[in-house]
C-alpha cells in the first residue's frame, strides 16, 4: 500500500513539473505563420517567384494588326490595382494611349486607337505588378512585335464598288457590277 501511495505521489510531481515546462517551452513560442504574415509575405519562406508565362503577340512577332490587344499571362494571381497604365506600358515612335485591364491572370492593353502600320512596337510589364500576396513580377517583362505594312493600291482594293451610270430620259439607272481585280503576284526568283 505504501507503494502504491509513493508511485501516486511521484506520478502527481511530475505532471506538475511536466505541466510547468511545457507551459515554459512554449511562452516564447509564437506560431509559424499567421494570416498578417501571409498576406504581406512575412513568412520567411521564400516566396514563389512571379512571371509572365505569355504574351501575345509573341517576342518578335510581324505582320501584327492594327486593332490588335496586347495580352500577358502570369503564372499567379495578380493584384488588380497594381495591373495599370504605369506598369503595362506600350512604345512605338510614342507611348501608345490604352486601356488596362486585368481578368484572372491575364493582363490586357487595348490601344485607344489603331496602331500605326509597319511600326515596332515595345510593350513593358514592370514589377510595379505585383501578386495577391504582394510578390512583385520579379522582372521588368519587355517584349518587341512589329504592326503590318500598308499594301499598294492595287493590294488593298480587290473589289470595287459598283458603277450607276445616272438614268436618261426617265428610264431607271444602270447598274454595272462590280470589278474583281485579282491581286497582282509576281514569281519568286530561285
Amino acid at each position: 500500500m505504501k507503494l502504491k501511495k509513493v508511485f501516486s505521489i511521484i506520478a502527481m510531481f511530475m505532471v506538475v513539473v511536466m505541466a510547468g515546462s511545457i507551459k515554459d517551452v512554449y511562452a516564447g513560442i509564437r506560431p509559424i505563420m499567421t494570416s498578417t504574415d501571409l498576406l504581406n509575405n512575412k513568412s520567411g519562406v521564400a516566396a514563389i517567384k512571379v512571371v509572365v508565362i505569355s504574351a501575345s503577340p509573341t517576342n518578335g512577332a510581324t505582320d501584327i494588326s492594327l486593332d490588335k490587344k496586347i495580352t500577358v499571362t502570369f503564372n499567379e494571381k495578380m493584384n488588380p490595382a497594381t495591373i495599370n497604365q504605369a506598369s503595362f506600358t506600350l512604345k512605338g515612335l510614342t507611348s501608345v494611349l490604352g486601356t488596362v485591364s486585368y481578368t484572372d491572370t491575364t493582363a490586357s492593353f487595348i490601344p485607344s486607337s489603331a496602331l500605326t502600320p509597319n511600326t515596332t512596337y515595345t510593350a513593358t510589364v514592370t514589377t510595379g505588378a505585383k501578386s495577391v500576396s504582394g510578390t512583385p513580377l520579379e522582372n521588368d517583362y519587355v517584349w518587341t512585335f512589329r504592326t503590318k505594312a500598308l499594301g499598294t493600291p492595287s493590294d488593298t482594293s480587290a473589289v470595287k464598288l459598283p458603277v450607276v451610270t445616272p438614268p436618261v430620259g426617265g428610264t431607271s439607272p444602270v447598274v454595272k457590277p462590280p470589278v474583281v481585280v485579282p491581286p497582282v503576284v509576281t514569281p519568286r526568283k530561285q
